[in-house]
């Protein structure tokens, strides 16, 4: 007799910048949602405010199953400097960066509208530059397993940090950094596989996924939509219990992005058929 549980293939996890896409979101497919701040879509999401969490634990009152990730990120990338040179990598923080990132987590924790048993829980991380002769960055141990610690007992995952990671070395180092996180406590990383988007990178992804081992969930991300879904599962070859699909499903409206309903729908009718065919 077939299984009344959703195939892994049906695990899509929607990113939303500002609780008033909540309703429809809730509506079409996603199990989970990540929330960031309003408009920050731009760069890459950021921290929301309590008044975004409680908008969005309003807009699902009637949808209590679906899982809530909180952004933790106090800014997006760097920009380029006055002097015209390069900016820094991403994701590497200052002391008042990390402290605001430290007491977003424990506003959140002690807001009351998270709960833990359901998974709900945090999306951060943090990088640091090498020694010196080093020109690379690699995972903050220090920095990222304090906030893990803070979090517990909330689920806690590592964004695409881990990208900035992939495409400086090679595949010993990035499988070097991906040992590094599942030992720190994440319980899932959010990657495209390198910088850029997961259709390019979908061999790569099913490499990263087969060296997880199912010790540590994967997000594909970046890029992810109905029409190329099926062929990223294809080039990644890997069918993974652990695997989750996060797809923003925005459409561009004379420059303005707003979420749309019949994307999210199609992306997860793709989705099942995947599981159906698996």
């Amino acid at each position: 007799m077939p299984s009344s549980e959703p195939s892994h293939y049906s695990q899509l996890e929607v990113p939303i910048f500002g609780g008033e896409w909540t309703s429809v979101v809730a509506q079409r497919g996603a199990r989970r949602i990540e929330l960031n701040a309003t408009k920050s879509y731009a760069v890459g999401g950021t921290t929301p405010t309590i008044k975004e969490l409680e908008f969005l634990n309003l807009q699902l009152k009637a949808h209590p199953q679906i899982v809530q990730r909180v952004m933790i990120r106090p800014r997006g990338p760097p920009t380029q400097n006055t002097e015209g040179l390069d900016p820094d990598p991403d994701f590497l923080y200052s002391k008042d960066e990390f402290a605001e990132m430290h007491q977003s987590i424990v506003t959140f924790k002690q807001s009351g509208l998270l709960n833990p048993e359901k998974g709900d829980g945090f999306v951060f991380g943090l990088l640091k530059k090498g020694h010196s002769g080093d020109s690379g960055v690699h995972i903050d141990v220090e920095r990222n397993a304090a906030l893990v610690t803070l979090a517990k007992p909330f689920r806690c995952v590592l964004h695409r940090a881990f990208d900035e990671l992939i495409d400086q070395g090679a595949e010993s180092s990035w499988k070097t950094e991906l040992e590094t996180v599942k030992s720190l406590g994440f319980d899932g990383i959010l990657t495209s596989g390198g910088r850029g988007n997961a259709y390019d990178n979908a061999e790569r992804l099913g490499q990263i996924i087969a060296s997880a081992g199912g010790q540590i969930e994967i997000i594909v991300g970046g890029g992810v939509r109905s029409g190329n879904v099926r062929e990223i599962s294809t080039r990644m070859e890997v069918a993974d219990s652990t695997v989750w699909f996060h797809s923003s499903c925005l459409r561009n409206g004379g420059g303005i992005m707003s979420f749309d309903q019949n994307e999210e729908a199609q992306l997860y009718r793709e989705l099942e058929a995947l599981g159906a065919r698996n």
